[in-house]
């Protein structure tokens, strides 16, 4: 840890306008990272000496709580935008248009014409309970799968305070440093600063069976294609061996697990 008055980050805070506590860590103004995040589109192209200073984390420190807090907050949590659930009246009028209910309707009104209205009434109500309790029992299902997935959300270990910590995916932010090990599922989109044998399997996210090596030192062009970024760990993907360290560039619907639902729900809706 440096004096408060260290040339090394007076340097930083020259170079970046950013604000030291300390020489905790150095961190810069939500409009400097806003316009950093905005500015920086191919972290792929970004040597690892110049990451700290784009992503406002020292790697070593990563984000203070208060920090993490912060950037929450202006981010949000990590996660894919949820598809919206229907209303219950159109789960309900969906239910009833099934051939077998619609039968069923026809025949009351058949009731109905041969003046039988209380067999007509009875019939309704019948076409009535079995939709209501189809209903009831696919939300039930629904809410039932929405608290395994809350109890299941996957972990991931970043570096806060100078401590590491496991926090849950959801919470992980821009600017967090994130430890990469065998086994563990990559929580959001991260530049590697760091790699020692790291072998990832990205079949999730390009459709290849075979892992691809990472490597932190190399440069590559900014239009280098997704599968071919070695320097980058993507959401969705797992650390099949080795280990390393990567700082977080996007979360939520800015990873490129996000863009991909996007390009997905466009297609569902169609032109």
């Amino acid at each position: 840890m440096h004096a408060s008055g260290c040339p090394h980050c007076c340097k930083r805070r020259q170079q970046t306008g950013a604000v030291s506590n300390g020489c905790y860590y150095f961190r810069v103004t939500s409009i400097q990272q806003d316009a950093v995040a905005s500015a920086v589109t191919s972290w792929h192209s970004v040597p690892v000496s110049d990451v700290e200073d784009r992503a406002g984390v020292r790697v070593d420190l990563g984000l203070s709580t208060s920090e993490a807090r912060q950037r929450l907050a202006r981010y949000g949590p990590n996660r894919l935008r949820e598809e919206q659930r229907a209303p219950f009246w159109r789960d309900f009028v969906e239910e009833v248009c099934e051939p077998m209910l619609l039968l069923l309707l026809g025949t009351g009104v058949l009731y109905v014409l041969f003046g039988q209205l209380v067999e007509a009434g009875f019939v309704w109500a019948i076409v009535l309970a079995m939709a209501g309790i189809e209903v009831f029992t696919e939300r039930r299902a629904d809410n039932a799968i929405a608290a395994l997935h809350a109890i299941a959300e996957p972990q991931a270990l970043v570096r806060r305070d100078g401590q590491p910590v496991q926090v849950a995916a959801s919470e992980v932010v821009p600017g967090d440093v994130m430890l990469l090990e065998a086994g563990r599922r990559i929580a959001a989109d991260a530049r590697l600063i760091d790699s020692h044998s790291l072998l990832l399997d990205e079949s999730a996210l390009t459709g290849e069976s075979i892992g691809v090596d990472k490597s932190a030192d190399v440069v590559l062009p900014a239009g280098v294609p997704l599968a071919e970024q070695l320097n980058m760990v993507f959401a969705g993907t797992t650390v099949l061996r080795g280990r390393g360290t990567a700082v977080v560039t996007a979360t939520g619907m800015r990873m490129e697990l996000g863009r991909i639902a996007e390009l997905a729900e466009q297609a569902e809706e169609g032109p």
